[in-house]
């Protein structure tokens, strides 16, 4: 268990800031967890301590996100908080090669629309075109 080092930024959610990104490389199953200060109820209790609550129960995790998050609240939120409490898990997954059928260009994905260029001049990119009136 620990903490990647990234770079400070802005607060998560908080937008129009730049901010700088960071590459990590993480073994497939890693357990990533996001969360704001407001979880660790730094004010009430000692950061370490509550620190290693949180480490220990996100390296024994339940048999799903959502019942590791509800124990991980349950755990840490012993009375009502002071603060916004924001917990995100995500469990990283393996991402395979996209295969295609014959003849079809492996970087198109199959439901991906026509490229800009086939569509009508008139249309602007991802307008349809207006029908045509028939009158005579």
């Amino acid at each position: 268990m620990y903490f990647l080092d990234t770079p400070a930024g802005p607060p998560l959610g908080l937008g129009g800031l730049p901010f700088e990104t960071t590459t990590t490389t993480l073994a497939e199953g890693t357990l990533l967890a996001f969360y704001t200060n407001g979880l660790l109820n730094p004010r009430e209790a000692d950061i370490d301590q509550t620190l290693d609550t949180l480490f220990t129960a996100l390296a024994h995790p339940s048999s799903g996100l959502d019942a590791t998050c509800d124990r991980i609240l349950t755990t840490l939120l012993t009375h009502p908080p002071t603060d916004d409490i924001a917990l995100l898990l995500a469990r990283t997954k393996t991402l395979h090669p996209i295969t295609s059928p014959p003849g079809r260009s492996r970087t198109t994905p199959p439901s991906s629309p026509r490229p800009a260029a086939a569509r009508p001049s008139s249309s602007p990119a991802g307008a349809s075109p207006k029908p045509r009136s028939s009158r005579s």
